[in-house]
């Protein structure tokens, strides 16, 4: 089998640029196929198509030619030995690096990023949580400086694993992690993430400003846990039997964060309302809850983290897809939001369940249309409602169809996204209510269509009835018709 071509100093330079203007191009393409768009919807969008094709033509033209969506990006075409004939050049690898970062994937960074073959992705998610100034935009009695993370804290980059490849391996998955994170940042921490799902996320009620906050801290703690887990060589059977505790820790460093200093049982919040006490250990204890209604979505947890350390192929719809494709690219950004927004909204539920009446934590991180006491409990209300609704219907439905909801970010908010993953154990699993719901749902299946066939005919029948009594009808009218014309002409003789 003939290996693929190998990817030159220039093709890598643009790689990022041209995967996005590709997705671009497919979600575009998607949008095209719905019928139900208005007609100045689908100009707008045939023009955004033109564009980014022609900017795909002008990418191709910089890049010296744009490989095949199609084609497997092989870490073993990115041997020293093998750079478009030339020797490998550590400078050009560190520059092509750099630039993806100050691609505009990455323009929510504040400065440009340098770094070296060997040293970790820290992307602009970094930089969007400890870069900006944490006073800009801050509501009051939030206290300044909680929610930043002190950079020395990054764990040192650990020696690469001898069966992940070699250095310049390491520094294209670099760069593919870069790409992933950075398309996470620009989708995930902007001023209106509008919820389009149907359902409500705890999220919602933040502060736009404390959601960006949050969300951003979010993408670097899963940075900082991709350091963890390869440092800790975690991979196979290891990594999925430590998945819970992976999220556990991570939900744990997150709540220490967001909160800061509230989150002590000695510091305190003055408020008009008066000095307001957090109590960690109360947090501490919604961690069941949090796992089995919330975390439980963040699906697919250790196939994402092998793909985005070691570039482990990934699994989409049944097929088996490399890392560098398109395919790749789309399911492990799917994958990637869910787990930050799982997180996120994991974050906020124990503060909501717990604290959710306390005036000085709602004038701190609600958004105001939530400051009455009213919208809070109908919120919390709602929360309930879907989680019972999820744990007894929504979950054995899906399981039933062999699918997961992902909740994705898009252009035009938050969405949720269906996938294909067969769940046979888990219905196999199944007992009470929930084995109810899927008998029902398959007892329908079975019967509705026989039904269907039934009325269907029966109202044939019935109108094949009803038309010849019309018929017949008809015939009588025109016969009485008839009779009357006849009579008035005898007359009229």
């Amino acid at each position: 089998m003939s290996r693929p071509p190998a990817l030159s100093n220039r093709q890598r330079w643009f790689q990022s640029q041209w995967l996005e203007v590709d997705r671009a191009l497919r979600d575009g393409a998607t949008l095209a196929q719905r019928r139900d768009r208005p007609w100045w919807d689908q100009w707008v969008l045939a023009g955004r198509q033109r564009e980014l094709r022609a900017a795909r033509s002008v990418l191709g033209w910089l890049a010296g030619g744009i490989p095949d969506p199609s084609i497997n990006l092989d870490p073993t075409n990115l041997d020293p030995t093998n750079r478009g004939g030339s020797g490998w050049d550590p400078e050009d690898d560190t520059a092509s690096s750099a630039s993806v970062l100050n691609s505009p994937l990455g323009r929510s960074a504040t400065r440009p990023i340098n770094r070296s073959p060997t040293q970790p992705a820290n992307s602009a998610a970094n930089q969007a949580a400890g870069g900006a100034n944490p006073s800009a935009n801050a509501p009051p009695n939030r206290p300044i400086g909680s929610g930043a993370i002190d950079s020395s804290r990054n764990p040192p980059p650990p020696p690469e694993d001898p069966a992940s490849g070699s250095t310049p391996t390491a520094l294209d998955l670099t760069l593919w992690r870069s790409t992933l994170f950075d398309d996470a940042v620009a989708r995930l921490t902007v001023d209106r993430l509008v919820n389009l799902t149907g359902s409500p996320l705890e999220i919602e009620i933040l502060h736009p400003d404390r959601r960006r906050e949050l969300l951003a801290l979010v993408l670097r703690r899963v940075e900082r846990g991709l350091e963890e887990v390869r440092r800790d060589r975690l991979r196979g059977d290891r990594l999925l039997a430590q998945q819970e505790a992976l999220l556990q820790t991570w939900w744990v460093q997150l709540l220490d964060d967001f909160l800061g200093d509230w989150l002590t049982e000695r510091s305190t919040l003055r408020s008009g309302s008066g000095a307001l006490r957090l109590q960690r250990d109360r947090l501490l204890q919604d961690w069941p809850i949090v796992a089995t209604d919330i975390l439980n979505r963040a699906v697919e947890l250790g196939p994402l983290l092998e793909h985005l350390l070691w570039g482990l192929p990934l699994t989409v719809d049944g097929v088996t897809v490399e890392a560098g494709t398109g395919a790749a690219l789309d399911r492990a950004s799917a994958l990637l939001h869910n787990l930050v927004l799982c997180l996120a909204c994991a974050v906020v539920q124990p503060v909501l369940n717990r604290y959710g009446d306390r005036e000085g934590l709602k004038l701190a991180l609600f958004d105001r249309r939530w400051l009455p006491t009213r919208e809070v409990e109908r919120f919390r209300n709602d929360l309930a409602w879907k989680y019972r609704v999820q744990r007894w219907v929504s979950e054995p439905k899906a399981i039933y169809e062999s699918r997961y909801w992902l909740l994705t970010a898009s252009d035009r908010g938050i969405v949720a996204l269906p996938v294909y993953a067969p769940r046979n154990q888990e219905w196999r699993a199944l007992s009470g209510v929930p084995l109810g719901v899927t008998l029902l749902i398959e007892a329908r299946d079975a019967i509705a269509p026989r039904v269907r066939a039934t009325v269907t005919l029966a109202g044939r029948g019935a109108l094949m009835v009803l038309q010849a009594i019309g018929r017949g009808l008809g015939f009588i009218g025109r016969g009485i018709i008839q009779g009357l014309g006849d009579a008035l002409d005898r007359r009229k003789t």
